[in-house]
């Protein structure tokens, strides 16, 4: 399977290449960490569009 932009993605790699696929991923999970909201500012975010349906 490949990258999908809402999908799994399988991690298939040789030996010597799983150090860093798995720091690639790391550091797309750090950045998506980075950037998202609090949990207290997430459930106010759900909230608010829920109202506004």
């Amino acid at each position: 399977m490949d990258d999908l932009p809402a999908g799994l993605t399988w991690v298939r790699a040789a030996p010597e290449d799983a150090e860093a696929q798995l720091q690639k991923y790391r550091t797309l999970l750090s950045r998506i960490e980075d950037i998202a909201l609090a949990p207290e500012r997430s459930r106010d975010f759900v909230h608010t569009i829920g109202r506004n349906l």
